[in-house]
């Protein structure tokens, strides 16, 4: 089975993501303890936080120090991938990245203090946001999304688990009290000020980035990383991602899992009226490039392909 799916924009403005939904069928049933080594398996673009929303869900696991490093570790490499695109030294610095895990403490070290020195080198990131949205397609140089809520805008966590519970297939078109974007951008814009054009959107990027950095070093960051909720017998853990928010629910007896559920942020932020098509519906002209970057600039988990009606 293919578990990656992908994001289909039909042009103009429709958008679906194609995730086969397999939590619910392959872990109902099976003991706790062997769906949290499943999980990460499954999920492997962002193992460790899957791992520890898992932990929150199934057994309600407060993730340590350790943890949570690893959670951060893998939020700086896809943020530091994507924009190392336009900045050589810190392409450089993030070598080898997918092995930082193995490393020594020391080592470890000296290869994140290179990451924070070629982050500075790019200063509050707006200068290189700014050269970078200079190459976009014209339509996405000056527009925004249109009607687009935050999650970060107030606490949802105990809203969302009786949708994710009671409402059949709310994991694969996730909305909360009109909210429909789940996004790093969504994160930072709640704590610093950034525009929701593609400029403010990449600098956003830049400064997530180094909040992750100073977690990944040891250092607190200004959001918290993870919530736990429990009603009704099911539990809800969720753990921040490089792309947003991302929760998953569990309902155990015993050792054993009777149910599952799990909400990742490109769920939301290409819902059929996310952030994506908002964005879509609010330019006069689209075409196949502009889709396909202004979905890259949103970020999936997930490919990307776009067809035309």
């Amino acid at each position: 089975m293919d578990l990656s799916g992908e994001v289909i924009i039909h042009l103009p403005d429709e958008v679906q993501v194609r995730r086969p939904n397999v939590a619910e069928k392959l872990f109902s049933g099976r003991a706790a303890a062997q769906v949290v080594e499943m999980i990460p398996l499954l999920y492997s673009l962002c193992a460790q936080a899957q791992r520890v929303a898992a932990q929150l869900a199934l057994f309600g696991d407060e993730p340590d120090e350790a943890r949570l490093r690893a959670v951060a570790l893998e939020a700086v490499r896809e943020h530091g991938l994507y924009l190392s695109r336009w900045q050589p030294a810190l392409q450089e610095a993030l070598h080898g990245i997918a092995g930082w895990g193995q490393l020594t403490e020391s080592a470890l070290e000296k290869k994140l203090q290179a990451v924070t020195e070629a982050v500075a080198d790019g200063g509050d990131g707006r200068h290189r946001a700014e050269q970078v949205a200079a190459s976009l397609p014209e339509a996405l140089k000056n527009s925004v999304p249109q009607k687009v809520a935050s999650l970060y805008a107030e606490d949802f966590t105990a809203a969302i688990l009786p949708l994710m519970v009671m409402q059949a297939g709310w994991c694969q078109k996730p909305h909360v009290a009109g909210v429909r974007e789940n996004s790093f951008y969504t994160r930072a814009a709640r704590y610093a000020d950034f525009t929701g054009d593609a400029v403010g959107r990449i600098t956003a990027r830049w400064w997530d980035l180094q909040q992750w950095l100073q977690v990944a070093r040891g250092e607190e960051a200004p959001f918290p990383l993870w919530g736990l909720h429990a009603a009704e017998g099911w539990r809800l853990g969720w753990v921040e991602t490089a792309r947003g928010r991302l929760y998953h629910a569990a309902r155990v007896e015993g050792a054993q899992v009777v149910a599952y559920r799990i909400s990742a942020p490109t769920e939301w932020n290409f819902h059929p009226e996310g952030v994506l098509a908002q964005w879509l519906k609010s330019l006069n002209r689209v075409d196949q490039e502009t889709a396909l970057v202004l979905a890259q600039l949103i970020d999936p988990c997930v490919a990307v392909r776009v067809e035309t009606l």
